[in-house]
């Protein structure tokens, strides 16, 4: 459950922007605040073969990161553009 003021990227979201989501819901809370409520996950996935491929290049590209990200001896000065760059991808869309 997300607050609906802001996500873990620290991106400011508002209801026109969520409302009529294929994906969840706003919901009230306590003190006026509303949460971002995510539909319940399919039981089951048609997953083809080129989704699964796709899929496995993607898992071993973002392994290859971590290991990277292992070498490299302050990571924190990775994570600010990465966060500049998600909000900027965010805030166009």
């Amino acid at each position: 459950m997300l607050i609906e003021s802001e996500f873990a990227t620290g991106v400011s979201i508002g209801s026109k922007e969520i409302h009529g989501s294929r994906c969840g819901c706003l919901v009230a809370t306590i003190n006026g605040q509303r949460a971002f409520v995510p539909d319940p996950l399919p039981r089951q996935l048609d997953l083809n073969s080129e989704l699964v491929l796709k899929l496995d290049v993607a898992s071993h590209a973002v392994a290859n990161l971590a290991g990277v990200g292992e070498t490299v001896q302050n990571p924190h000065l990775l994570i600010r553009p990465l966060t500049t760059t998600l909000s900027s991808k965010l805030s166009d869309s």
